[in-house]
Formats: structure tokens, sequence, C-alpha cells
């Protein structure tokens, strides 16, 4: 997460506008998309760390929290992204992390 953050930092400074991506179509505003991309994931990390600080305790238990209308399929797939979020939480100081036999568990720092 570290680094894709740090990419779109890096893409927002450059000094063009149309972006034209390995796949999709053309971007006319690249640095305003890529800002929005920024935003999103900024806001996702903020939503993690509520939902630890509301009480979830595992990455399951967060995604339930951020996601609770959505199907299995896309809670699998959301896990894998909170799971991102989660290491890149930890490694800022801003979520502590403790990895056991029985899983993992989520906790603010004191």
């Amino acid at each position: 997460m570290a680094d894709y953050l740090a990419s779109l930092e890096k893409v927002i400074a450059l000094p063009y506008r149309l972006y034209v991506p390995a796949h999709g179509g053309p971007i006319a505003d690249g640095p305003g998309y890529a800002k929005t991309l920024l935003a999103h994931r900024q806001w996702r990390n903020e939503q993690t760390l509520a939902a630890v600080k509301a009480g979830a305790r595992s990455i399951s238990a967060v995604v339930a929290a951020i996601y609770p209308a959505q199907p299995f399929a896309v809670r699998r797939a959301a896990a894998m992204t909170i799971t991102a979020h989660v290491e890149y939480l930890e490694a800022q100081g801003l979520l502590q992390v403790r990895r056991g036999w029985f899983g993992t568990r989520l906790e603010l720092p004191r």
C-alpha cells in the first residue's frame, strides 16, 4: 500500500495532464483521477481505523463493518485490500497487529 500511495503522489506531481494507462482508455484529467484514487485509499485507511476503534478485532470484522451488505465473493476480495491497509497502518504505527495461531488481532496503539 505504501508503494501504491507513493506512486500516486509521484504521478500527481508530474507536469502531465493526459494519462495513457497500460489498460483502459486515456484519462484526460490524469492528476485529478490520481487524486481521487489517493483520496479513496486514505478514506479506506480512516474507515479501517474507525472500525478497529469501534471494536473490530480481525480483518473479517473490519470487512464486515466497512462492507456490511456485500456478498461473500466481494467480501473475500475486500479482505485482501483491507489486509494491505492493515499492513500499511501497522507500518505507520497507527495500528497494532498481533499474529498468532488463531489468526490476527487488531488494536489501536496505546
